[in-house]
């Protein structure tokens, strides 16, 4: 089974050590974010577990746990050039960069995917901009990934308020962006990936994306799961088990979709307790509690 930690929330920078506290119990509850009443179990047991694909703004924490965690792990890294006024909470990128840095020499690079994303233009936030923040980010990390996911930001109805005076790029320039972005790319040994796009780039050498890639699973020698059928059709993500929870992340970036109230979220970081058996709201006592385990035949167990 693969644990996805988590595309809600993120888990590494501000729940480490509850995601450590259920390794050691060996087990999580997930709410259905759909479904109050529906709770998942999860085996977070060494032998149920092939993978753990993190993803993180901040991977000091990742760092610090290396040790304790149970299964081999792959971490999807977001590092942009956005400062406070989009990211509002996160600490200097330079430190960020130097903790991927770290990351890297423990685990390797093949394990660690930068994503540049969301790309989003506004009067501050240029084409001109993006491109020499990305090269200056690329000079940083060359020799420390591979790959870097780029997507162009989707205006959703929860973050539309906050993303107001956003621009679009006509086709002509959106090629001639995206061919800038690979060829800087290109010089520092980086492979860009498109995430979600209904649109084939291969034509500019950009790939299509799996964010929890088959490649880099078979390379931790993981095989045999499938194409995640719960994902939007674009996605060519592998099936995995999300442990998180909405409305729980203090980064407070404004282009989030998983955040529908950034207070909420801060209220619920200052009560939360790190033994809870899930992240999110708390047990009722009227929930339906199920086993869920993905079986690498494809078949999803309830029981």
């Amino acid at each position: 089974m693969i644990i996805s930690v988590s595309r809600r929330t993120d888990i590494p920078a501000f729940y480490m050590e509850w995601f450590i506290n259920r390794i050691n119990a060996g087990y999580v509850y997930v709410r259905n974010p759909m479904n109050r009443k529906q709770i998942s179990d999860v085996s977070l047991k060494t032998e149920d577990v092939s993978c753990y694909v993190f993803w993180t703004k901040n991977p000091s924490e990742v760092i610090k746990y290396h040790d304790m965690i149970n299964a081999p792990y792959m971490v999807q890294m977001t590092l942009t050039s956005y400062v406070k006024d989009i990211e509002k909470n996160l600490p200097d990128k330079r430190e960020i960069i130097d903790n991927i840095i770290k990351l890297s020499r423990m685990i390797g690079s093949e394990r660690i995917v930068w994503r540049y994303d969301p790309i989003l233009f506004i009067d501050k936030y240029t084409v001109d901009y993006h491109l020499e923040y990305f090269e200056k980010l690329c000079n940083y990390l060359e020799g420390s990934i591979n790959y870097c996911v780029i997507s162009f930001v989707e205006v959703y109805k929860k973050v539309k308020a906050q993303l107001t005076h956003t621009k679009s790029l006509n086709e002509v320039d959106q090629e001639l962006f995206l061919k800038q972005m690979v060829f800087i790319a290109k010089k520092y040994n980086i492979t860009i990936k498109m995430c979600g796009s209904d649109t084939d780039y291969t034509y500019l050498g950009i790939l299509k994306s799996q964010c929890i890639d088959e490649t880099i699973l078979e390379s931790m020698s993981i095989k045999g799961f499938k194409k995640d059928k719960y994902q939007r059709e674009t996605c060519q993500c592998i099936e995995s088990v999300d442990i998180g929870s909405y409305d729980t992340c203090l980064h407070g970036c404004v282009y989030c979709y998983a955040n529908s109230n950034h207070a909420k979220a801060a209220l619920f970081y200052a009560n939360f307790d790190s033994h809870s058996k899930l992240l999110g709201e708390s047990l009722t006592g009227d929930e339906l509690i199920k086993p869920r385990k993905i079986h690498k035949n494809h078949q999803i167990t309830l029981f």
